[in-house]
């Protein structure tokens, strides 16, 4: 029931933001390296990953979107005891972004919400086991967007992601560097 609240909220706040829309849309994608803290980087060490997505732009300074991401971490070989331990993290999120320029540099903050899946995979006695679930979790992020040409922009941020989990702490930092293609229906814009 919590998360229809929150889901319905959601969707109430960013239609009403969706009003007199500007119009210009954008793909991009962003590849990473992911930092645990605390409790789960007791599990496993610095993971690698990225995440796609798509926005719009609801203003010259505010995009709304979705995103979808994948990272991956290998087993803390000092601190667990499991054999071949290794875990993942997908993000599916609604993305919000506030632009505070609109020139060539553009430095952003932005907020995702949204579900996280843990899933993790050890070897105990040769035998392997999966386990998996999904939290709700939130990960506010700090950027810089670089305009290369009309259509193409490359993207810098950092994001800490916060996961409601299980786990004590299952928190990590991302670090991105990737690029966005935006369809703009103006060329003056």
């Amino acid at each position: 029931m919590y998360r229809k609240k929150i889901s319905l909220i959601l969707v109430v706040f960013f239609w009403g933001m969706a009003q007199g829309c500007w119009a210009q849309f954008s793909v991009g994608g962003e590849l990473g390296v992911a930092l645990p803290f605390g409790s789960l980087s007791n599990l496993v060490n610095t993971g690698f990953g990225g995440q796609g997505h798509a926005s719009y732009y609801l203003n010259k300074n505010f995009s709304l979107g979705l995103g979808v991401g994948y990272y991956t971490f290998s087993g803390n070989e000092q601190t667990n005891s499991f054999e071949q331990y290794k875990a993942n993290i997908t993000p599916i999120v609604v993305k919000a972004n506030y632009y505070f320029s609109q020139a060539d540099f553009q430095p952003f903050v932005g907020l995702d919400a949204g579900f996280y899946r843990l899933a993790s995979r050890f070897q105990v006695a040769n035998t392997t086991q999966v386990l998996g679930e999904s939290y709700w979790g939130l990960s506010p992020s700090v950027g810089l967007l670089v305009d290369t040409s009309h259509h193409l922009k490359l993207l810098g941020n950092i994001k800490y992601n916060y996961i409601a989990s299980d786990i004590e702490s299952t928190d990590f930092l991302t670090i991105h560097l990737g690029a966005i293609y935006v369809f703009s229906p103006d060329k003056n814009k």
